[in-house]
């Protein structure tokens, strides 16, 4: 009877930031609609007292401000031209979302938010069928190639990774629904054989590495878990030909990275202007744009710098455009973000947010993570936010 009693407007941002975390694994621009609808949504309720205390006790929402503030006030002092400078200026906006979702945020939310998540990366992959799946080609040609995912590929096994993370919690302690969830597990493993990029492997190891530290006790079971997670990858490396086809072909590539004159070369050209803006500048660093300044006296035979705004690496993004300044802020934002580690095993939502944050910051050794993929840096901190009624528990 209470729920029918509440107002249904009083539901409506719950259900948009649902629908935000179920689109932006797969779809950034579809994400957007539902983030800018929240938005809204927030500045024309009202309750402005008890928005501005939320915001004030946040030290967390206090850092995202700052953050996107100095990014765009370092445009004053950038050399950029106004076209690279405007498509540059604005990029760390979805930072700002954290505002509405922190204020709106309850247990409840927190949950259906995991599995709306959960939801968002096999319904990519159902895409990803559509669009041209590497198992799909195997057998009907019998080739290895790589998923045609819906999404960039480079940020794909990003999110494989946390997934598996919270269905391997999910099958440990619900083992009523082990059937279901072991099925789950088993579509991801497949799927991620199939997943473009080193970093997905990458991934994917360190989630696996992560809950077993985790879910073990001591450092003699973990380091035997350790040694026969080794033992059962070579083995499944020896004797599945797949197996052995896709790590092949991933070590090839990363050595590729080294040779000059690859198409893996260029992020190493990416790192090396990025870091001689930084020296040139580093406590304010150069500004927005300065990076797609830079790269348009290179010769450009395949296109590589047209559209070209980030590094490729989040922490050199950071310290090249917005120097020392604001790399220390973005260091600061992910530090105040997650709460202590808790010493009880059985804590899986912050596990969870932990080994996302990993993941991430992981990936962003690779590519502008928070650039790209703003939004699931908000989910994340949100997801480890903690509500007033979690801050002082009902007695």
């Amino acid at each position: 009877m209470t729920t029918l009693s509440m107002p249904k407007l009083s539901q409506v941002p719950h259900w948009l930031i649902i629908l935000f975390v179920f689109c932006f694994p797969f779809s950034t621009p579809i994400a957007s609609y539902f983030a800018t609808a929240l938005v809204i949504f927030y500045l024309a309720s009202g309750d402005w007292t008890q928005k501005w205390q939320a915001f004030k006790t946040s030290r967390v929402l206090h850092l995202c401000v700052a953050l996107f503030a100095w990014t765009v006030f370092a445009a004053v002092y950038s050399e950029a031209s106004h076209d690279f400078l405007m498509k540059d200026l604005f990029k760390y906006k979805k930072l700002l979302l954290a505002i509405p979702v922190f204020f709106y945020m309850t247990s409840l939310l927190k949950t259906r938010m995991v599995w709306a998540y959960v939801a968002a990366e096999f319904f990519s992959i159902a895409l990803s069928l559509y669009k041209g799946h590497g198992l799909v080609h195997l057998l009907l040609t019998g080739t290895f190639e790589y998923s045609s995912n819906f999404r960039i590929y480079i940020i794909e096994g990003m999110h494989i990774a946390l997934v598996m993370f919270i269905l391997l919690s999910h099958f440990v302690e619900n083992s009523k629904r082990r059937v279901l969830t072991g099925g789950l597990i088993f579509i991801l493993c497949v799927h991620s054989v199939f997943l473009n990029g080193r970093m997905s492997l990458i991934s994917l190891l360190l989630s696996l590495g992560y809950f077993l530290f985790w879910r073990l006790h001591n450092m003699r079971q973990r380091i035997l878990a350790f040694v026969a997670a080794c033992l059962l990858l070579f083995t499944a490396y020896q004797q599945v030909p797949l197996i052995q086809m896709r790590v092949d072909r991933t070590l090839a590539e990363a050595q590729q990275a080294f040779e000059s004159g690859t198409p893996q070369s260029i992020r190493l050209q990416y790192f090396q202007i990025s870091f001689d803006l930084f020296k040139s500048q580093p406590l304010l660093g150069r500004g927005p744009g300065s990076f797609h300044t830079a790269t348009t006296s290179l010769s450009d035979k395949e296109g590589e710098f047209i559209t070209l705004l980030h590094t490729h690496n989040e922490y050199l993004t950071l310290l090249s455009q917005y120097g020392l300044i604001g790399a220390l802020l973005f260091v600061l934002l992910v530090m105040s973000s997650l709460r202590p580690m808790p010493g009880s095993h059985k804590s899986t939502d912050v596990h969870i947010a932990y080994v996302g944050m990993l993941l991430f910051l992981v990936n962003s050794l690779t590519d502008s993570m928070l650039y790209m993929e703003g939004f699931f840096f908000v989910y994340l901190i949100a997801y480890n936010y903690q509500t007033q009624k979690e801050l002082k528990p009902c007695t």
